[in-house]
């Protein structure tokens, strides 16, 4: 990420309480709130559009090592499912087979979709057929 400025971490990321879920729902729904506006904001920062849970626990935003602090995965499953259902993320784990083969429905549905969010990033272009079978792509590096 070299040649990137840092990315400016909100108060919050310094309160040790921000990386445990709380107990309170109304809490726990406005430090989702918090985390998936962060994750959002350092995301579009650094130009990153994935991520694995596992490892990301162990990195920035997830890991303050400042203050001794890192998200457990199941919490930021939790804040990634949120992120799900407002429609910033998607749940995908594909082989690059399934991809090229998968069955024609949920196979061409994923594939467009991503297609559509590289799209928006500005990293790929949709030249639209009539059909998906003359529906094209270019890729940008």
């Amino acid at each position: 990420m070299s040649g990137i400025s840092p990315f400016p971490f909100p108060e919050i990321h310094s309160f040790p309480p921000f990386f445990t879920q709380q107990p309170n729902e109304d809490t726990w729904k406005e430090q989702r709130r918090l985390w998936c506006d962060l994750i959002l904001a350092y995301y579009r920062h650094h130009r990153l559009c994935q991520l694995s849970l596992a490892e990301a626990v162990t990195e920035s935003p997830f890991n303050n090592r400042q203050i001794h602090r890192a998200l457990r995965t199941d919490t930021l499953r939790e804040v990634v499912d949120e992120l799900v259902k407002q429609g910033h993320a998607v749940w995908s784990v594909l082989t690059l087979y399934e991809l090229a083969n998968g069955d024609d429905t949920v196979g061409q549905a994923t594939l467009r979709r991503s297609l559509e969010v590289l799209q928006s990033q500005g990293r790929a272009q949709l030249f639209v057929g009539s059909s998906d079978d003359d529906t094209g792509v270019k890729i940008f590096p």
